[in-house]
């Protein structure tokens, strides 16, 4: 009986560890996925985070350095983790240079598969190196890393959730088949984002430009207004009706204001035409042609 009631347990034991391992495997695959899909739209998120655990560590010191214990230790370790995960939410890019770091530290040492000095040196140079590149090319290198994070991350519970550990094709191909899907998808949705800030970019210049011109017709109007009660109130720009053409005679006619009619203007008067014509008549020298 006793060794019945041993069996059980043993197997109780065997089913809760499985279980428990494959919970954590499943947690781990999730937060890999969402790591490796949102990296770059969580940002903040994984600035805070890493503000938090530096926190942390800087209330540690604190909390050494002073000698404190109890509530006042709690509160001191408490305090600096929430201030700086508040600082680095705001100041994210600040943030996100120490999760680059910390982030490759882990991907070199899960990928190479060791912990010893030389690779935690080697993460660290290559996370400052890209840290570095990231204030320059903030979105790209953050896409890459979190899309290889993810990937190693997921890729590597797939494996133990299968019990592909033996497979190399398996231990390589999954984490490499999800880093390219995770890195097409957040470039896919940045590109999105970017289309979407420049159509929004664009209404926006346009109604700038609409209520530039509506403003600039606006004044148009208000200047010709000016100018045609300028043009009223000026007796120079009065309509000159002192003289015309009478076509019935084929001549101007003008107005006399002082007998207050209008007399003929003609350009040469008959009777002085008359007399030039017989004095050419008169003349020797003169000969129609």
């Amino acid at each position: 009986m006793n060794e019945i009631v041993g069996y059980v347990t043993q197997y109780a034991n065997m089913g809760i560890a499985y279980l428990q391992s494959t919970t954590v495997l499943i947690v781990t695959i999730a937060l890999g996925v969402i790591v490796g899909i949102f990296g770059l739209k969580l940002s903040r998120v994984w600035a805070g985070l890493v503000g938090f655990v530096l926190g942390l560590g800087v209330g540690s010191g604190i909390v050494f350095a002073a000698s404190l214990t109890g509530i006042k230790a709690l509160g001191v370790l408490l305090g600096a983790a929430v201030v700086l995960a508040v600082l680095f939410c705001i100041f994210y890019k600040i943030g996100m240079f120490f999760y680059l770091i910390f982030i490759t530290m882990g991907v070199v040492a899960l990928v190479s598969g060791g912990t010893s000095l030389i690779i935690t040196a080697a993460g660290a140079v290559a996370g400052i190196i890209l840290g570095v590149l990231a204030v320059k090319w903030f979105d790209p290198i953050v896409i890459i890393v979190t899309a290889g994070n993810g990937a190693v991350q997921a890729g590597s519970s797939i494996v133990s959730l299968l019990a592909l550990g033996s497979i190399l094709p398996a231990k390589i191909g999954i984490p490499a088949v999800l880093f390219i899907v995770f890195m097409l998808i957040q470039f896919f949705m940045r590109s999105k984002q970017v289309g979407k800030q420049q159509v929004k970019q664009a209404k926006e210049h346009k109604a700038k430009t609409s209520r530039e011109n509506e403003v600039e017709r606006a004044r148009n109007i208000l200047d010709l207004d000016d100018l045609e009660d300028e043009y009223e109130d000026d007796e120079s720009y009065e309509d000159d009706d002192s003289e015309y053409y009478d076509e019935e005679d084929g001549d101007f006619e003008y107005y006399d204001e002082e007998d207050d009619e209008y007399i003929e203007d003609e350009l040469f008067d008959d009777d002085e035409y008359e007399e030039y014509e017989d004095d050419l008549e008169e003349d020797e020298d003169f000969t129609i042609l």
